[in-house]
């Protein structure tokens, strides 16, 4: 090893040159100062961007809750506005299957009823039926009904016509109002020789609304809009459709 000023050859382990007196294997210290100015590392970046990651996925969640609530209570079968539109297209395109999920109606229960009130057996019944209207039951009867209906509405508009349901208005039926539907409905199926208590689920804390709709039919043969007035019953936390046309449809096929 040879010291830096003077060249002369010098120990490894000496601090000083024997010839210059130059120091020899000094490091180099940091001074107070320069430590003390030195900046730390920053973190700051990093949890930014958790922070924003944590923010997005917050955001997320409550946007697809939100979603689900709205599509919750717009779609949902508990819905009244919902189940009356069902009902109302059910009706134009004769699915009996949607009728009888959304009608006040129990038609089984009706069916049983509709057989003693006649005094006869089930089996007696359904070849009255038969002889009188082709069929053997009367979900059938009414079925078939439907789409009669819905076979007229075609000729009518085309087999591609659309079907708008507008609800205009809505209202709760008072008290009294809905004690003469009821006492009007009981008067119906006792003529009838039927308990409407074991078709139609009437008790004390039912709750009547009211619809004011505007349904309107357009194909490519016509276009009409009706206006119509439509009962929801809502029993046993569920919402039915009070439909006048089957209770007078079941007056006449009885008094046949």
């Amino acid at each position: 090893m040879f010291c830096k000023n003077c060249g002369k050859k010098v120990e490894v382990t000496g601090r000083f040159c024997g010839a210059c007196g130059t120091a020899i294997n000094e490091q180099p210290t940091a001074s107070v100062e320069s430590i003390a100015t030195q900046q730390p590392i920053s973190t700051t970046s990093t949890t930014k961007k958790h922070s924003n990651k944590m923010i997005g996925l917050i955001a997320c969640l409550v946007l697809v809750l939100g979603v689900a609530i709205v599509i919750f209570f717009i779609f949902s079968p508990g819905n009244p506005e919902r189940i009356l539109e069902r009902y109302i297209e059910a009706g134009i395109t004769g699915n009996f299957r949607t009728i009888s999920r959304y009608s006040v109606i129990d038609f089984d229960t009706l069916a049983s009823e509709m057989h003693e009130s006649q005094g006869m057996s089930a089996r007696e019944f359904s070849d009255a039926l038969y002889e009188e209207f082709g069929v053997t039951s009367v979900e059938e009867l009414f079925a078939d009904m439907l789409e009669e209906e819905a076979a007229g509405i075609e000729r009518q508009f085309g087999s591609d016509f659309r079907i708008s349901v507008e609800i205009i208005d809505s209202f709760s039926v008072s008290r009294r109002e809905r004690e003469n539907i009821i006492s009007e409905l009981e008067w119906i199926f006792d003529q009838l020789g039927m308990d409407i208590s074991n078709i139609i689920s009437l008790d004390g804390s039912i709750e009547m609304v009211e619809y004011e709709v505007e349904i309107t039919i357009s194909g490519r043969r016509d276009e009409d809009t009706v206006s119509m007035s439509v009962i929801m019953i809502r029993a046993n936390r569920s919402w039915r459709v009070l439909d006048e046309y089957f209770i007078q449809e079941l007056r006449r096929i009885l008094r046949r």
